[in-house]
């Protein structure tokens, strides 16, 4: 790209090169239009395509049990409840 893009308004664009380590800023500016970069990493990764395993799927019976549970526990929890909240006249001594 040529500077002539830009226009007059805009004096220096900020940017970032990217390696392994970190982002290293620097403006480029009219005075000095070209982003210079000095790769420092003694060994860098190679890139490469590594294996990935998928991640462990819920079957529709685990679901199910689980459920099933979260409801008894969630009925029992209820009618514990009302049993504490029943008025003293209505129990029997």
């Amino acid at each position: 790209m040529t500077w002539e893009l830009f226009g007059d308004q805009i004096q220096d664009i900020p940017t970032i090169t990217t390696d392994e380590t970190a982002g290293l800023p620097y403006n480029v500016s009219i005075s000095e239009p070209v982003l210079k970069w000095q790769h420092s990493l003694k060994k860098p990764t190679v890139p490469a395509m590594i294996s990935i395993a998928p991640a462990q799927q819920w079957s529709l019976f685990s679901v199910s049990v689980l459920s099933l549970v979260t409801f008894v526990i969630s009925v029992a929890a209820v009618i514990v409840a009302l049993r504490i909240r029943r008025p003293l006249s209505a129990r029997k001594s």
